[in-house]
């Protein structure tokens, strides 16, 4: 499971398949799994209601079932404050431990009903976890490290002897788990995996203490008495703590990003690891065998997507320079290129089979659309941000502009089956970062608009700007719009899609209003669409997002 914006993503590995739980309105930032696999409990952040939403958008706590996706419970309405960052299940109660941006709350989630509401103080917790069959809570993070004693009536107390590191504290207790002793394990940022036991006296100190060559993102235990650690410099660790020292018995580097998920099965009675990088990689293996890698997504926020030209593939970009084409029928990459710059926006051209990116470089680089292979690049005078061909099925001679950041466009004349440019004119504009361009049907208006919503029509033939009223042309793609908060638009046929600020989607046929929803906190950066399906593209640097919705 991980989440998408508002979405959480069910994945199955071997059927290859998705389910999707969208019970949330604002972009969801936490997610934990009941120890029975039966439920899940995800909280979102707070948000505006900007849709006239009946629903709540305050941050909130929703339990579900894994089986139908039917919601169990929900709570934390007006309670929970900004973002939920943390949610747990306990092991053995009807109880839940959530963190919001100031408390620590402890709830009955059957029942709805908060039990108990403590304020954190100093520090950023990002790591729960009940232990002790539920009578102890253990809170960690960055500064913050601490042991809460649980009594039976939910009520907290927090046990000031516990928790103390020999010498300085780690900058960020990253993440901890329970031995098959009991022993509480601890990771953090300098690296150390520390073993704390409770005593006699209900104090939990420091047993004993191993040193790693790099800080500890996540940990998990394996059969026979095995530990493995994935570390912030792509190694994973495996560490016996049968022995006394707890030495390591093996260690190997399976990737360049930072681990941010891990998890065991079971293969042949090996213990195979998943791991979950950072930029949405999905690595599989064993410490003696070799890694596959399956890309889940994009790796950061997505700044384009378009449709190729046979409507069953979509290519994107996002902000590491990522390119890759996914089929839509079963969710998978077809390929891969990783560029030296960021990627502002792209386009596709049908018949050449080619796309164009935008680079903030200030440069365009051309890919095949089937292959991802470089086909050419061209400097520009500052950083691309927005590309447009006249005509994607045009067999001849097309154009394509080239918006760029110093308000200015570039009209190029495209030869040798977009192998080859040719610069035909430089047009400035002076209202904006232009967001998006237009050209009409017969190819000899353009149309400009930009960040503001401002609107320029430029004649390409004659290489000037039409003055006076507004042309009444017929338009490739886009109705113009004069409403400031629409980030990006798209249409195929009759139906047409428009996307707001604060990740709103609504859908038309014509002029008549089909559907509005909301699947994101973060802005929609781009939108492409087909008779059957409307593809959502943007987030943020740390949470892309890339929705393909099915229309009804």
């Amino acid at each position: 499971m991980f989440t998408s914006g508002s979405l959480v993503v069910l994945q199955n590995i071997q059927r290859k398949s998705q389910r999707f739980y969208t019970g949330h309105n604002e972009s969801i930032t936490c997610l934990t799994l009941h120890h029975s696999n039966l439920f899940a409990a995800s909280g979102q952040q707070s948000g505006n209601d900007v849709i006239n939403d009946v629903a709540s958008h305050d941050a909130h706590i929703r339990v579900w079932s894994v089986d139908n996706l039917a919601v169990t419970s929900q709570f934390g309405h007006g309670l929970l404050q900004g973002t939920v960052k943390k949610v747990e299940f306990s092991k053995t109660n009807e109880w839940l431990a959530t963190v919001d941006l100031e408390h620590l709350t402890l709830w009955h989630w059957r029942n709805e009903t908060a039990l108990s509401r403590h304020r954190l103080g100093n520090g950023d917790v990002s790591v729960t976890s009940f232990i002790e069959e539920d009578t102890w809570l253990v809170t960690a993070g960055k500064n913050y490290f601490h042991f809460w004693q649980v009594h039976d009536n939910g009520s907290l107390r927090k046990s000031i002897k516990s928790g103390i590191f020999d010498g300085d504290s780690p900058d960020i207790v990253t993440c901890l788990l329970v031995s098959f002793n009991g022993d509480v394990i601890t990771g953090d940022s300098n690296g150390d995996v520390t073993f704390w036991r409770k005593d006699y006296d209900g104090i939990f100190s420091i047993k004993r203490q191993i040193h790693a060559d790099a800080g500890i993102r996540c940990m998990w235990n394996l059969a026979g008495g095995n530990l493995v650690s994935a570390h912030e410099d792509g190694y994973v660790c495996s560490w016996d703590l049968l022995s006394e020292n707890s030495f390591s018995k093996g260690k190997r580097k399976i990737g360049n990003s930072k681990l941010d998920v891990i998890m065991t099965s079971s293969r042949r009675g090996d213990d195979v690891l998943l791991c979950l990088s950072e930029n949405c990689n999905l690595m599989q293996g064993t410490l003696q065998s070799a890694w596959s890698t399956t890309q889940l997504g994009p790796r950061s926020r997505v700044n384009g997507v378009a449709m190729l030209s046979s409507y069953t593939e979509v290519c994107t970009c996002d902000s590491t320079g990522m390119v890759a084409c996914w089929d839509l029928a079963c969710k998978e990459k077809v390929w891969c290129t990783s560029l030296e710059s960021e990627t502002l926006c792209l386009d596709v051209h049908f018949d050449f089979e080619i796309v164009l990116l935008g680079c903030k470089s200030s440069s365009f680089i051309v890919l095949s659309s089937r292959s991802g292979e470089r086909v050419c690049s061209r400097s520009l005078p500052a950083a691309a941000t927005c590309v447009k061909f006249d005509d994607p099925n045009q067999t001849g001679s097309p154009y394509v502009a080239v918006a760029t950041d110093d308000r200015k466009i570039q009209i190029f004349l495209v030869l040798d089956f977009g192998r080859a440019y040719v610069l035909q004119s430089s047009v400035p504009f002076h209202s904006g970062t232009i967001v998006e361009m237009d050209w009409s049907n017969d190819a000899r208006f353009l149309r400009v608009q930009s960040k503001h919503h401002d609107v320029m029509i430029y004649d390409v033939t004659k290489k000037n700007r039409v003055t006076g009223q507004p042309l009444t042309s017929s338009w490739r793609t886009n109705d113009c719009s004069d409403d400031v908060s629409i980030t990006c638009q798209a249409s195929f046929g009759d139906v047409s899609a428009r996307c707001a600020v604060g990740g709103i989607v609504q859908l038309f046929r014509k002029k008549e209003l089909l559907k509005q929803f909301k699947c994101s906190s973060s802005d929609i950066t781009s939108v492409c669409m087909t008779s059957q399906y409307v593809v959502l593209g943007g987030g943020s640097q740390v949470i892309p997002l890339l929705h393909l919705w099915e229309l009804e």
